[in-house]
């Protein structure tokens, strides 16, 4: 199982919802700042530039008529952490 879905799982399993999910990505983001910060990866107001991999998906099937979602699922992952930034 890969990180990120393990990680999901480890949520809900645990119960946390949506506000305790947006904290704990939160220091994510701090520790992503922090280290290009660090690295003078910086603009001249002192803004950091953070690399991000970025994946995401929409359900498609098709079962003789075609089925297009409305809505779909992203996710940002921090090169440096390699922790998700945002969902």
């Amino acid at each position: 199982m890969d990180l990120n879905t393990a990680s999901i799982f480890g949520l809900l399993v645990e119960g946390i919802g949506y506000t305790q999910m947006e904290e704990l990505l939160a220091d994510a983001n701090r520790k992503e700042f922090e280290l290009a910060r660090r690295a003078g990866d910086i603009d001249e107001n002192g803004n950091p530039f953070i690399t991000v991999i970025v994946d995401g998906s929409w359900l498609t099937r098709s079962y003789g008529t075609k089925y297009d979602s409305l809505s779909g699922v992203g996710t940002i992952i921090g090169q440096k952490t390699e922790k998700v930034l945002a969902e």
